[in-house]
This record gives C-alpha cells, structure tokens and sequence, in this order.
C-alpha cells in the first residue's frame, strides 16, 4: 500500500511541472456540484419524511 502511494505521489510531482487540468474542469464542476448538493438535500428530506410520517401515523393510531 505504502509503495504505490509513494508511486502515486511521485507520479504527481512529476506532473506538477505541466499546468493542471483544471480550467477544462471548472465549468463541469459548476455545472454539477450544485445538481449534487440539490439531490443530497432533497435526499436528506426523503429521508427524513420516510421517518417521521410513519412515526407520525403511529402516534396518531394510538389517540
């Protein structure tokens, strides 16, 4: 494991001295971390609607 993070690692020095590929990405990232963050939280309240309704009318039943 440690040998092929070292291989990793000098891999990307290596590589530091060429410009990153970052600009090409920029857009994309831009694109897509708002889509992610968008569907985490309508995850989150799918998951939390899933809990609390079922807690809810269980409550309910015993009135």
């Amino acid at each position: 494991m440690f040998k092929c993070m070292k291989g990793s690692i000098t891999l990307s020095s290596s590589s530091s001295s060429s410009p990153p590929p970052l600009p090409p990405m920029l857009p994309l990232l831009l694109i897509v971390l708002p889509v992610y963050i968008s569907s985490y939280i309508s995850g989150i309240w799918f998951m939390l609607l899933k809990f609390t309704l079922p807690y809810c009318t269980y409550k309910d039943s015993f009135n």
